[in-house]
């Protein structure tokens, strides 16, 4: 039984959880990582799931769930209706989620890391939040 629940009851659940888990998880930035990877794939799957109720596999990537999540709110850099800066930004976004794929699959908790990545991981646990966050606001802009 699926429990309906208002994308802006979840958004802001979701929320309050990125704000405990960088205040929990600080202490340990591979953990932190890997938390705020798997939040953006719940947030893609989350708007994905608002779309169709196709279940999403557990095996699909994060740069492809969000190749998936951009399609279905036509956010395509290449549209030529786009303006040129929005396109500049979804660029930069699909860059940005292919690096935070990248730091947790190879210096996160899944795999021995190479190197500590106690100094950078601010920066990627502030772009995944950013990315939920864009992502969110362009599902409700979209609603209205």
């Amino acid at each position: 039984m699926r429990i309906s629940v208002s994308l802006n009851t979840r958004v802001n659940g979701l929320r309050a959880l990125f704000n405990w888990l960088h205040r929990k998880l600080h202490q340990n930035p591979i953990k932190e990582v890997s938390m705020f990877k798997t939040l953006v794939e719940g947030v893609c799957k989350e708007i994905l799931h608002k779309f169709s109720d196709e279940e999403m596999s557990n095996k699909i990537d994060l740069p492809a769930l969000f190749t998936k999540v951009r399609q279905s709110l036509n956010l395509n850099p290449k549209d030529p209706e786009l303006d040129k800066a929005l396109k500049e930004v979804l660029t930069g976004l699909i860059k940005v989620v292919n690096g935070i794929s990248e730091v947790r699959n190879s210096r996160g908790d899944s795999h021995i890391p190479k190197y500590k990545i106690d100094k950078h991981h601010a920066v990627v646990v502030n772009s995944a939040k950013t990315v939920a966050d864009f992502l969110f606001k362009t599902y409700e802009y979209q609603l209205d």
